[in-house]
C-alpha cells in the first residue's frame, strides 16, 4: 500500500486578514485574472511621498489634506484617510485578503505578495489585459495595487456568517483578523499556529445531526489514541497533553480537534489507519511521523490476542473503530483530502 504524506503547514501568528470589496463585483474578474487587488482615491498616488513621512501623524496629514480637498467633508475625509492608510501602510506581504464576486456568489481568498505600487498601464481599451480569458470583464482603473496569489474560491454558502456581513458593509476594506480561525480553517483542514495544531472535519449532513454520532466523532479518535498508544511514534506516545474538541455549528459545520502538533498528528494517523485504511506519514515542522495502516492493525490484533486478559481491551478497540466509522458515514464527514487522494 502506498504511503501518503500529509505536511501540516504552520500559519504565521503575526498574519493579518483583510476583506476588500470589489465595487459591487465590477473588478472581481480583473483582480482574479491578473492577480492583484487595488484601492481607489487615485489623488493619493504619490507612494514615495507617503513613505518619506517621518511619522504616522505626518502621513495622516498628507492624506487627509488631499482627500479633504476632494470630499469637502471632514467626516468623510477622516473615514477615507483611514481606509487609504490601511491599504498603503497596514497591509503586509503574507497577509490574507478575501474579495467578493458580483452579487457575492463566490469569494476568493489570496495571499498578498507585494508592497503597494502604482500601475497605470491598463485601461478599458487595452486588449492585452484580456489575454488568457474568453470572458469580458471590466478593468479596474485604480492605481494603488498589491500583487496577490489566489489560494481558494468558495461559494457564499460556505463562507462563515461572521465574514459574509462585510460584503455589504459601507467600508471598502476591513480588518477581519479577529475572524482568522474561520479563514484558516477554510484554507487548511489541518494546520499549526501559535504552538497549537488544528484539525477540522467538515460535516456535510444537513438534515439534522444525531447527537450520538456527534459524540462518537469527538470521542472515538481520542479513545483509539489511548488504546494504541504504545504502537504510535514516540513523539505522540510520550505526549500526555489533552486534546480539545469543538463543534462549529454552521452549515456545513465542522468538528475540530485542537492540541499539540504531535497529538493532532496522532488523530490524523488514527483516521488513516482505522477510517480510511491508508498508510500515512505526517510531517510536522520537518519531523516525519509514520504509521503503516494494515501492518499496524495486525500488530495490535496479534498483541491483544496473546492473552485472554486483553479481550476487554480488544472489545473496546473494536467498538471505538465501529463508532468512528459510523459517525463519519452518518455525518457525511469530509476528511482532509490528503487522506483519500
Amino acid at each position: 500500500m502506498e504511503t501518503r504524506t500529509i505536511t501540516i503547514p504552520e500559519v504565521p501568528s503575526e498574519r493579518k486578514y483583510w476583506f476588500l470589496r470589489t465595487e459591487n463585483g465590477e473588478y472581481y474578474k480583473d483582480f482574479k485574472e491578473n492577480n492583484f487587488i487595488a484601492y481607489g482615491l487615485d489623488a493619493i498616488s504619490d507612494i514615495p511621498e507617503l513613505k518619506a513621512a517621518q511619522t504616522a501623524e505626518d502621513m495622516y496629514t498628507i492624506v487627509y489634506s488631499k482627500i479633504l480637498s476632494i470630499k469637502e467633508n471632514k467626516r468623510s475625509a477622516t473615514f477615507h484617510t483611514r481606509q487609504v492608510l490601511k491599504f498603503v501602510n497596514s497591509f503586509n506581504i503574507g497577509d490574507i485578503v478575501v474579495i467578493p464576486s458580483k452579487r457575492s456568489v463566490e469569494y476568493s481568498i489570496g495571499i498578498i505578495e507585494s508592497d503597494v505600487y502604482i500601475d497605470d498601464r491598463f485601461t478599458n481599451d487595452d486588449s492585452q489585459a484580456l489575454k488568457n480569458t474568453y470572458e469580458f470583464y471590466k478593468l479596474c482603473p485604480f492605481l494603488k495595487r498589491r500583487r496577490v496569489r489566489w489560494l481558494k474560491v468558495i461559494r457564499r454558502d460556505k463562507l462563515p456568517l461572521q465574514l459574509l456581513r462585510f460584503a455589504f458593509a459601507h467600508q471598502a476594506l476591513a480588518d477581519v483578523t479577529k475572524y482568522d480561525h474561520y479563514i484558516d480553517r477554510i484554507l487548511h483542514p489541518v494546520y499549526t499556529k501559535n504552538n497549537r495544531a488544528y484539525l477540522s472535519l467538515i460535516i456535510s449532513q444537513r438534515n439534522g445531526i444525531p447527537a450520538e454520532e456527534m459524540a462518537n466523532l469527538l470521542s472515538a479518535p481520542i479513545t483509539l489514541l489511548r488504546l494504541v498508544n504504545e504502537f504510535l511514534p514516540p513523539e505522540i506516545a510520550n505526549d500526555n497533553s489533552i486534546i480539545e474538541s469543538r463543534v462549529i455549528a454552521e452549515s456545513p459545520g465542522a468538528a475540530q480537534f485542537v492540541g499539540t502538533a504531535a497529538k493532532i498528528a496522532g488523530v490524523l494517523l488514527i483516521l488513516g489507519a482505522f477510517a480510511v485504511g491508508a498508510n500515512l506519514k505526517v510531517n510536522v515542522r520537518g519531523v516525519d511521523l509514520e504509521l503503516q495502516s494494515k501492518g499496524f492493525i495486525q500488530l495490535y490484533l496479534d498483541y491483544v490476542s496473546e492473552n485472554h486478559r486483553h479481550e476487554e481491551k480488544m472489545y473496546e478497540l473494536d467498538l471505538a473503530v465501529k463508532r468512528l466509522n459510523s459517525s463519519l458515514n452518518a455525518l457525511e464527514i469530509n476528511t482532509p483530502r490528503e487522506l483519500i487522494k
